[in-house]
């Protein structure tokens, strides 16, 4: 089932509350239903705290079970190549009986916060899959800002955004339009990022260490971009100190902004949190656990202190209303100051952050 058990808890007791965790995040699921030699993972939406427990998520087709389930999930990992498919109420309905005995299941799972795993007699799942290879050449997008120290200059901070997006929906809206434009999903990260270049570019003084800025390809599909790059970097890894990440800068409201990963970028995330005032904004606290959702993650695999900025999910996110007039410029020019702000405290010192492995 997706989430984790009493996810309505107003206080944090096995988990974290309302506060999602890494435990209810579906990659986390598949990584480690394969580690304990599951050959397949079907998902539910947990029927418990949900009436409706169609599947959800991407609207394209991708990997289908009976029930129309939608779609298979690809995360960017090693050793977790097993299909994962969302199934719907018939396929819950043929394994368990009805929906109701699944949401029994639940419910004594949720109270006695054990395991309730068990073989469900004569039920066999078979799962067939098709799989149609394509390449497609995709290139990431890099400038470089050479720093001004003899020996700093080696070192560097890296500030990123994804420019892809997920093309076509199966289902138009009411005004018969399909093409999901993702305006903040992430043109906003994106001009953000060439928003702090221009601004370093245009400094009279350089910074003590390089900056590189990227634009990553295919983090829809699975953080592609960003992961060749820690794979096949133009400059040693080892030399990279610490990553900024742009990802969705611009919607809710004027003044709010999300910091993704702090409780595992302590120092980076003290001082991203004590200059967040400087560029007119306040933090929110994200309810949920994103950190393996966007291109900062590669780079925290590799160990390089890597930190998530973003504004926010809304109901335009994946879908085709996510359209440039709904973007609020104010709050993506705030967001790429503090971007700014605390790339170049970064970039002009010899300061080096800690990470705290997950």
């Amino acid at each position: 089932m997706k989430q984790e058990p009493r996810k309505n808890d107003t206080i944090a007791t096995f988990f974290e509350g309302k506060k999602e965790t890494q435990y209810s995040g579906i990659p986390y699921k598949i990584r480690n239903a394969a580690k304990h030699g599951a050959t397949g993972l079907l998902l539910v939406t947990d029927p418990l705290h949900n009436v409706a427990i169609t599947a959800q998520g991407y609207l394209w087709n991708s990997l289908y079970m009976k029930g129309q389930g939608n779609p298979s999930y690809n995360i960017c990992e090693e050793n977790a190549n097993i299909p994962a498919v969302q199934v719907n109420r018939d396929v819950i309905n043929e394994i368990f009986g009805s929906v109701d005995s699944l949401r029994t299941l639940q419910r004594k799972i949720d109270e006695s916060m054990h395991p309730g795993s068990f073989v469900v007699p004569g039920i066999e799942i078979d799962l067939s899959v098709s799989v149609g290879k394509k390449e497609f050449p995709s290139s990431n997008v890099i400038g470089w800002l050479e720093g001004s120290d003899p020996v700093l200059k080696d070192e560097f901070i890296v500030i990123g955004a994804h420019y892809d997006h997920i093309g076509v929906s199966p289902i138009p809206n009411h005004l018969n339009d399909s093409i999901m434009n993702g305006a903040d999903d992430n043109a906003s990260g994106t001009a953000a990022v060439m928003a702090v270049a221009k601004a370093f570019a245009a400094s009279d003084k350089k910074p003590a260490r390089s900056v590189l800025f990227m634009l990553f390809t295919a983090e829809e599909r699975g953080l592609i971009g960003s992961d060749y790059y820690t794979k096949n970097p133009l400059f040693p890894l080892e030399k990279t100190v610490a990553m900024i990440n742009m990802d969705m800068v611009g919607r809710n409201g004027n003044d709010t902004v999300y910091v993704i990963g702090q409780q595992y970028n302590p120092d980076l995330a003290a001082l991203v949190n004590a200059t967040i005032p400087e560029a007119g904004l306040k933090k929110e606290e994200m309810m949920m656990d994103l950190y393996r959702s966007s291109d900062y993650y590669p780079f925290y695999k590799k160990g390089i202190s890597a930190i998530g900025l973003t504004s926010g999910l809304h109901n335009d996110y994946h879908g085709v209303g996510d359209n440039p007039d709904k973007i609020n410029h104010v709050k993506v020019q705030k967001i790429a100051q503090l971007a700014y702000k605390v790339a170049w405290q970064i970039a002009d010192s010899n300061n080096y952050y800690t990470i705290i492995e997950h």
